[in-house]
């Protein structure tokens, strides 16, 4: 390898130091390879080694897009805007109608690799889920195969949150059904779930979730049938809601379990993009598939706009306007993920040792004060938030434009 060749090599290693990269000759789609999933890359092209038939060559390969280098001129003090809008999760929060859009060049993340190979790692762990749960499926649609396709979906999630060390230690009761009647009598009265026919699913708290099947006809104007997802992206959105509203529960029972305070305390980007994370997680095991490749589903199907909106303005306990806690949340999550190099970083938050929800809770926002979130970023992650939030911000810049 001459001089300028292994410059080249050590540049990528720096960029992408989860990428095991080799350095035999420049791989081209299609040449033997040594190795099944060997990785190398060249001129900002991944590539990996498959088995094709009973040769491994390369396959076609990706554009590698490294995390963006912050502007040296962020704004670092935005204004908050609070929000009483709850948490479930609703078709709202997606495109109106599913219609995918054409597929552009893939690109994928350093932080999403990174992320890739530790859930990989995640899913070998040999750990049983202890958590007890029970799943009622609407009478009126014993059979109903959308019914049964979430079921799948929260039996793996349940899974994954035993190997990641965050088994769920309340008694679960999950609802499916196209009947809101029939699922609204078993909706606890003191929650907002309880007038939540709008929703297309959701935590209610005290164990309680459900997922409301009428709404994800409405949105697909099925006229009431159940008819086979239109493209993969729609059956990511359609299918995963469970795992986002179990992950929240997750996320609640730690916080519950550390002080005086429950969900509300997590900042909406984290508490609402790290439960979308673990959809596309779950999604990609189920549909054998890589987090990538689900990642990019994800990312079809979801608003756009938030390229301007600092995370500063995503703390609150609701939901940011155009809903950017979810989408900038997803990618701000991820970064997160990468730079501690642990999937428990979606949960760890919650454990702070910071006195009940700290000081001036509901005061500046409804949420935690800018000093409870720059305080427990410290303590849990050692983030300076001044320094971490422009390279996270550019980077949300590039996938929710």
């Amino acid at each position: 390898m001459n001089r300028k060749n292994f410059i080249l090599g050590l540049m990528v290693i720096l960029i992408l130091g989860s990428i095991e990269v080799t350095h035999a000759a420049a791989p081209k789609a299609g040449l033997p390879c040594p190795k099944v999933g060997t990785k190398q890359v060249s001129k900002g092209i991944l590539f990996t080694c498959i088995k094709s038939g009973k040769k491994t060559v390369w396959n076609k390969g990706v554009q590698v897009v490294a995390a963006p280098k912050p502007s040296p001129t962020p704004s670092l003090s935005p204004s908050p805007i609070p929000s009483t809008t709850p948490t479930p999760t609703s078709k709202s929060s997606e495109s109106p109608a599913p219609t995918p859009s054409p597929t552009p060049s893939k690109v994928i993340s350093a932080n999403a690799l990174i992320v890739q190979d530790l859930f990989n790692e995640v899913w070998k762990r040999d750990i049983k889920s202890k958590a007890k749960y029970e799943i009622f499926i609407d009478p009126s649609r014993p059979d109903s195969k959308w019914a049964k396709e979430h079921v799948t979906f929260i039996e793996t999630t349940i899974e994954l949150l035993a190997k990641m060390g965050y088994d769920l230690k309340t008694s679960s009761k999950i609802y499916i059904g196209w009947d809101w009647k029939w699922m609204q009598k078993f909706m606890p009265r003191d929650s907002w779930c309880y007038d939540g026919s709008w929703a297309g699913g959701g935590y209610c708290g005290q164990g309680i979730n459900f997922i409301n099947l009428q709404q994800t006809g409405e949105w697909l104007r099925t006229g009431g049938q159940e008819i086979d997802w239109p493209s993969p992206e729609v059956r990511l959105a359609a299918t995963s809601t469970l795992a986002h509203e179990l992950g929240h529960q997750a996320q609640g029972e730690l916080a519950e379990a550390s002080g005086r305070r429950n969900l509300a305390f997590y900042p909406a980007w984290l508490r609402e993009g790290g439960a979308n994370l673990l959809k596309a997680v779950v999604y990609a095991r189920m549909n054998n598939i890589s987090y990538v490749d689900a990642r990019e589903l994800f990312f079809k199907m979801t608003d756009k706009g938030c390229a301007e909106v600092p995370l500063m303005e995503m703390l609150m306990s609701g939901n940011h306007p155009k809903n950017c806690n979810y989408t900038g949340g997803f990618v701000a999550s991820e970064a997160l993920i990468a730079r501690d190099k642990n999937t428990t970083a979606l949960f760890r938050f919650g454990a702070s040792k910071i006195a009940d929800s700290g000081p001036k809770f509901d005061q500046e926002r409804q949420g935690i004060s800018n000093e409870t979130y720059r305080s427990v970023m410290k303590e849990i992650y050692n983030i300076d938030i001044d320094e971490w939030h422009p390279i996270v911000e550019a980077e949300i810049k590039i996938w929710t434009p």
